[in-house]
């Protein structure tokens, strides 16, 4: 499935870049110009040869590519005439979980990376999608804020994970899930571990932010890795002499 990636990816060494090329770093790889308004949600595949990313057309709607990483034409995966975005890879490799609008209500649908093939995953609502570490469980949230749901994908009824989960912020592991719950004490959000065998939950530490765009752990489990707005407001500016 590969983790999400952080602002500026890393292929053979140098950070990657999505987006315009005005005054890039000479160390940056650019893998998209002018493909869409917007390209994000970039992810690894398994063996680390392709990122699956979206773009928001001129049309101002969302589609689900992939592009090879060490550069290349970005090849369109999703082909239907709705808002399709926020991919993620099976764990072998061979299929895209996102987001889609084409039943005209949010879903996860998954597509072959291959052929481009789709098919519906929920029914009841879903938005991030995470494949579990044996394949067969899909973990996903319904909204920006929401609780955590499990489906079996040989079919079944989705069970309810975790009450909370804020701004998109858990991720899979072999025994469990981090996520980051709802905000408590002193405005603080708990970073949580689930251990999927007994459903125990533990908190790890409190966050003064739960993130933006998710969260990925280490390897070794001792680093989290999120998106923190450092500043937000506005200043008021005066013009003048304009005439």
């Amino acid at each position: 499935m590969g983790n999400e990636l952080p602002s500026h990816p890393y292929v053979q060494g140098k950070p990657v870049r999505f987006g315009s090329p005005t005054r890039m770093d000479p160390n940056q790889v650019q893998l998209t110009e002018r493909l869409g308004r917007h390209q994000g949600s970039p992810r690894w595949s398994p063996d680390g040869r392709w990122i699956a990313f979206d773009s928001q057309g001129a049309d101002g709607l969302f589609h689900v590519y992939v592009v090879e990483a060490s550069g290349g034409r970005p090849r369109r995966i999703t082909d239907d005439t709705s808002n399709e975005h926020i991919p993620s890879w099976s764990r072998d490799g061979s299929w895209l979980y996102f987001f889609s609008e084409r039943t005209g209500k949010p879903e996860i649908w998954r597509a072959k990376v291959s052929d481009g093939r789709a098919e519906q995953i929920t029914q009841n609502g879903g938005y991030v999608a995470l494949e579990s570490f044996d394949g067969k469980t899909l973990f996903y949230t319904k909204s920006d804020t929401s609780p955590l749901f499990a489906k079996p994908l040989a079919g079944g009824p989705e069970q309810k994970i975790v009450d909370f989960v804020a701004f998109r912020a858990f991720t899979i592991v072999e025994d469990g899930i981090y996520c980051v719950g709802r905000k408590g004490e002193n405005d603080q959000y708990p970073l949580q571990f689930i251990r999927l065998l007994t459903g125990q939950i533990q908190e790890l530490a409190k966050l003064d932010h739960p993130g933006n765009y998710g969260l990925t752990v280490s390897p070794d489990r001792k680093t989290f890795l999120f998106t923190k707005d450092t500043s937000l407001g506005a200043d008021l500016m005066l013009v003048e002499n304009f005439r």
